[in-house]
C-alpha cells in the first residue's frame, strides 16, 4: 500500500523556512513602502513649486500658507486637488530666509511623523535624503 502526502516533519520545516523568509522580507518591503511615500512627497513638492510660479505669473505675487489657502486660487489652472487629501504628507508653503519661498511637506504618518522635507523656490532640495536617519 502506497501512501501519498507530506509527513508532519517537512511541513514543519516548510514553514520554518517560510518564517525565515519572511523576516528577512517584511523591514526590506517596510522600507520600499517608505521610500515610495518618500518619492511621493518629493513629486507633490514639485508639483506645487510649478503652481507657485504659475501663480506668480499671474497674479505677481506667492500664495503663502497651508494647502487649503493654495489650492482655492489654483483650481482652475493646475489640478491640485489630491494633495488636499493626501494622508501621508501635510504641505506648506512658506516666506524663505532670503526671499522668495520654501515649499514644505511634513511626514503625518507612521516612524518619521513630524519629519519635514523642504523645496525652494530655485529648485534646491533642503534636506533630500529620504527617509532620513533621523528626524530633527
Amino acid at each position: 500500500m502506497e501512501k501519498r502526502g507530506f509527513t508532519l516533519i517537512e511541513l514543519m520545516i516548510v514553514v520554518i523556512i517560510i518564517g525565515i523568509l519572511a523576516t528577512y522580507a517584511m523591514p526590506q518591503y517596510a522600507n520600499a513602502v517608505e521610500k515610495a511615500r518618500g518619492a511621493k512627497g518629493k513629486y507633490s513638492l514639485a508639483i506645487l513649486r510649478q503652481a507657485e510660479k504659475l501663480y506668480m505669473a499671474m497674479w505677481n505675487t506667492y500664495v503663502i500658507g497651508d494647502e487649503a489657502r493654495i489650492l482655492t486660487p489654483l483650481s482652475d489652472e493646475v489640478e491640485l486637488m489630491e494633495l488636499a487629501f493626501d494622508d501621508d504628507w501635510d504641505y506648506a508653503t512658506f516666506l524663505g530666509p532670503k526671499g522668495g519661498i520654501e515649499l514644505r511637506a511634513t511626514r503625518q504618518m507612521g516612524s518619521l511623523r513630524g519629519c519635514t522635507m523642504v523645496l525652494t523656490e530655485e529648485g534646491r532640495w533642503v534636506n533630500g535624503k529620504w527617509p532620513p536617519k533621523t528626524c530633527e
